[in-house]
């Protein structure tokens, strides 16, 4: 399943974007990790991720030492949501973030409650937190 929207590495990325590229790693790492248990669909997912945010090399780098961070010490529900209300999120934003997170739950063929409650947080902190209009 490819969700992730696909970049070429020569494209330019704002600070903003960066970011939000940061913010939807910790939070799909945060959805993969919160039933205590890494399926190989998630972790499958993670790594496309990293490949499909189109990121300078560089910048995936980094990306992909953070993501071994986060699965050393993955985000608990009310630290995800609470990253969430520090960025000022396009709709388009919000949205696809929403369709990532519920893609990661439904990847290894079951919702869990700490999943559900986990996307409930994020919808709601996406909700209260300000939006952004693009440019």
């Amino acid at each position: 399943m490819n969700f992730f929207r696909r970049r070429s590495p020569g494209d330019h990325v704002d600070e903003a974007e960066a970011r939000v590229a940061e913010l939807r790693l910790t939070l799909l790492v945060a959805m993969a990790a919160i039933d205590d248990r890494m399926a190989l669909s998630e972790l499958d997912l993670l790594n496309q991720a990293i490949e499909r945010l189109g990121m300078s090399h560089a910048h995936r780098d980094v990306l992909a030492d953070q993501l071994l961070d986060l699965l050393d010490d993955p985000p608990n529900v009310a630290r995800a949501a609470g990253l969430v209300g520090d960025h000022a999120l396009t709709g388009e934003q919000a949205q696809t973030i929403t369709h990532e997170l519920m893609c990661m739950a439904l990847s290894d063929g079951v919702v869990h409650p700490s999943e559900q409650d986990l996307l409930r947080a994020v919808q709601d902190a996406i909700s209260c937190a300000p939006q952004r209009v693009p440019a």
